[in-house]
């Protein structure tokens, strides 16, 4: 009885690490595109994730109700950059405290919220302004060479209640604030305000194998920045596009607001266990958009400098082989991600750049259970993307094909009881476009996990090393390199 116990707790520990990692990579403040258009990787330490977790509907972690947990973690991860574009950083470290929970209040309803804290440290980050200067149309840059900090705390919270036998209501709100500081130079200094809210009805069997939903989410985000410094010994440009700039004029004060609104809207279907096969099928739909008004100026007057709105839909389809009893077990997933962007200048009505990019990502993933007391594990992850980028204030336009590979191995030993630990093998490359001056990059890594039951919950600890280099002959070799640690307790 105890080792069916510990075995369970040892599985609703992965079950949250994973629901974590996701709430990590569709909720960071920096990241406004990621709280409409996750990326969920097909395999973590082994395991799938779940339905819900390859969506943005509250509603769907319904499916999960009487998994109560307390999650603490601290993670952190230091990067050295020799592949880098004009404006990245020559190296950045990042230190992230997580704090998560799910509680039930009755039969019928839970809460799920937490709390996070990130410090990011960009150091040698030439001229921009900007946290990432590749994805605004309307970015500041200026003459300095410096070292950027950002941190910022972000809290959430999901409600889930069932108004009918099979009738799920789930409500969700996030909000986060992050500050960034130049250290010399112009002094720049950034506010930035993200809050999302949302909600979405879901239909749940019986059973539990069925599940029909709808949501939508509003996504606010305000930027703020003031450049301060002497003209003589800091000049401040402004792009539009990535091609034209203009030299502000001379003053003390350079201030930048950027005003986002967004939308989504989802539908989700999912059902498993066809036949009592341990076969599975999933659609998730994601309609979603936003636009963006800048304005620039002194501390007394701002003109409006630019307006751009991204459209776009994701398409994920999902196939399931899980059988509660066997060895084997399988995804497949294919996605079909496009956006379009266009902007204009100021408060003419000229449309100055146009962005078409369209994505088609499939993959296979695999696992073998039984064996030697270990689960092996596998996975190829391909994604093709089209770009066809036009500017036309100084004409410029590029349109490209690019693909991205990734191979994964990994294997998963119990260590007695109370123990496990992962080993994993990581390798790919990726095509650069056109902001980069080398064509592609191979990259390969590594990665050790290892967890232990406690009388207190789950301790583990995980790290990761991944290396980049260049695959163009001309580079001299130059390379990245990221080293990652993580500590958890689950409770």
């Amino acid at each position: 009885m105890n080792q069916i116990r510990n075995m369970k707790l040892m599985e609703k520990s992965h079950k949250w690490i994973i629901l974590s990692v996701v709430l990590a990579l569709i909720g960071k403040v920096s990241g406004y595109e990621g709280a409409v258009n996750p990326a969920v990787p097909l395999l973590y330490n082994g395991e799938y994730p779940q339905f819900h977790q390859l969506t943005t509907n509250p509603a769907a972690l319904f499916t999960i109700q009487g998994d109560e947990f307390t999650l603490y973690k601290v993670s952190s991860f230091y990067q050295n950059n020799e592949l880098i574009r004009t404006y990245d950083p020559g190296s950045m470290n990042e230190v992230d405290l997580l704090f998560d929970f799910s509680r039930n209040i009755d039969s019928k309803s839970f809460v799920n919220g937490g709390i996070r804290y990130t410090q990011t440290n960009k150091f040698d980050l030439f001229s921009s302004l900007e946290q990432d200067f590749y994805t605004n149309y309307f970015s500041l840059i200026d003459s300095t060479n410096g070292n950027v900090k950002y941190d910022g705390p972000q809290l959430w919270f999901q409600y889930n209640r069932k108004l009918l036998s099979h009738l799920i209501l789930g409500i969700n709100l996030e909000y986060g604030v992050e500050r960034g500081l130049k250290n010399r130079g112009t002094k720049c200094e950034s506010i930035i305000r993200n809050n999302i809210s949302g909600a979405g009805l879901g239909f749940l069997s019986k059973t539990g194998n069925l599940f029909i939903g709808i949501n939508g989410n509003y996504i606010n985000r305000q930027f703020s920045y003031e450049s301060v410094g002497v003209y003589s010994s800091a000049e401040v440009y402004s792009f539009s596009g990535f091609q034209v700039y203009t030299s502000e004029s001379p003053r003390r004060i350079v201030e930048k607001f950027e005003y986002n609104s967004g939308y989504e809207y989802g539908f989700q279907f999912w059902q498993r266990n066809l036949l009592n096969s341990g076969f599975g099928i999933g659609l998730v739909t994601r309609i979603f958009g936003r636009d963006a008004n800048i304005k620039l100026g002194s501390t007394t007057r701002h003109q409006p400098v630019g307006y751009w709105v991204r459209e776009g839909l994701t398409n994920t389809f999902l196939l399931n082989f899980q059988p509660e009893k066997g060895y084997f077990s399988g995804r497949f997933i294919i996605e079909n991600r496009t956006y379009q962007d266009w902007a204009k200048a100021g408060g003419f009505p000229t449309i100055i750049l146009e962005n078409d990019n369209q994505q088609l990502r499939w993959g296979l993933a695999t696992a073998i259970t039984g064996l030697l007391n270990s689960k092996f594990y596998g996975s190829l992850d391909v994604t093709t993307t089209n770009i066809d980028y036009q500017e036309y204030i100084e004409p410029f336009g590029i349109e490209e094909d690019l693909q991205t590979i990734q191979y994964k191995l990994g294997i998963n030993t119990k260590i007695g009881l109370l123990s496990s630990v992962s080993f994993e093998y990581f390798t790919g490359n990726e095509d650069l476009d056109f902001h980069w001056d080398i064509d592609a990059v191979g990259y390969w890594g590594t990665g050790i996990r290892f967890e232990r039951q406690f009388l207190f919950g789950v301790l583990g600890f995980r790290s990761v090393i991944h290396n980049t280099v260049s695959d163009d002959s001309g580079s001299d070799n130059k390379s990245n390199q990221r080293l990652f640690f993580e500590l958890f307790v689950r409770r």
